[in-house]
């Protein structure tokens, strides 16, 4: 019993290692395919493959994901999930796009002094 529980955690152990290598590149490639739904108009698709890819455990894969969640969800009127994630944008104090971003996500949800922060944030960054 014992040589078979063990065989049974390094099976376990070798799909985890297996299925984490491929993590980040399966993600880039779901934002690839997300970015493409959303330039064909199939917004809700995109959301859904935005959204996968926002869990990418690379930083710029991520961010990436979480600006075309955001631009996704407004277009489908989800305000709820896109305000969800314009609160992870607005940490992004370099950034003006993520700001910009979550100023749109806070405006669409109702939260007009807050999107107007945001806003003067990402001005600050890039007066442009």
């Amino acid at each position: 019993m014992l040589p078979r529980v063990a065989s049974v955690f390094v099976a376990c152990g070798i799909a985890v290692a297996v299925l984490s290598a491929q993590a980040p590149a399966d993600l880039t490639g779901q934002l690839a395919r997300a970015t493409a739904l959303y330039d064909d108009g199939k917004y809700s698709d995109a959301l859904k493959s935005f959204m996968a890819a926002s869990e990418s455990p690379e930083a710029s894969t991520a961010l990436a994901a979480r600006k075309g969640t955001v631009l996704a969800a407004l277009r489908v009127g989800e305000f709820t999930v896109a305000r969800r994630a314009a609160s992870i944008l607005s940490t992004h104090e370099a950034d003006a796009e993520a700001l910009t971003l979550s100023g749109d996500a806070l405006w669409a949800a109702g939260f007009f002094d807050e999107a107007d922060q945001d806003y003067a944030r990402a001005l600050v960054v890039d007066p442009r």
